[in-house]
């Protein structure tokens, strides 16, 4: 996977729930504004604001880490987290591109084709294995 600390790898993961947050009320709009600005930029994501935002699955991921005696931002344990456990709800899927059309990337999961989103603008070929979380390519493997 992509060279990414613990927040914002775990932003990554997240964030494709933020805007139905928002829809729900469960989030402020300015806290959403920032959450998405991370996108346009290099910025490391506040790991207080990704609790706030984010509350039930950063709980998850701190019970987590704390069950493996790990610290809970690093790398390894939130890729662990999100990739393999992410506290049971809608883990995400390891995946192969096989298309890319202009509003959508076809990914093969070795089961069926599914439509999904490549929201962060990642540079994909035809080919490459990727990880998808709620029909959004969140991370391509390198």
């Amino acid at each position: 996977m992509e060279q990414l600390s613990g927040p914002k790898r775990f932003w990554r993961f997240a964030f494709v729930c933020a805007e139905s947050l928002l829809e729900a009320k469960k989030i402020e709009q300015d806290d959403f504004n920032e959450l998405k600005s991370l996108g346009t930029n290099s910025d490391e994501p506040d790991t207080m604001l990704l609790a706030v935002c984010f509350t039930k699955p950063v709980g998850n991921l701190r019970r987590f880490a704390k069950f493996l005696g790990v610290d809970m931002w690093a790398p390894e344990t939130v890729a662990d987290f999100c990739y393999h456990s992410h506290g049971g709800n809608s883990p995400g899927i390891y995946a192969t591109v096989t298309a890319i059309n202009t509003n959508c990337v076809e990914v093969f999961d070795g089961k069926k084709t599914l439509k999904t989103l490549n929201i962060y603008q990642l540079i994909l070929k035809v080919g490459d294995p990727v990880f998808v979380h709620l029909d959004c390519i969140v991370e391509k493997d390198e």
